[in-house]
């Protein structure tokens, strides 16, 4: 999801990217960062959602 972004980001700018992108944090990526677990495992998931690396 993140590459598709970043291409939308690339061929129209950020005024069509970041409203795709706010939306996907939303609905797919918030849910996992308010789930139960370790201290370990929450720090993890929230490094993997900030990932902002694009290969």
């Amino acid at each position: 999801m993140t590459d598709k972004i970043a291409d939308i980001l690339d061929e129209l700018g950020g005024a069509h990217a970041r409203p795709m992108a706010a939306a996907f944090i939303v609905n797919s990526v918030s849910s996992y960062l308010r789930a139960d677990g370790t201290e370990a495992v929450k720090n993890d998931m929230r490094a993997a959602a900030s990932d902002d690396r694009v290969p």
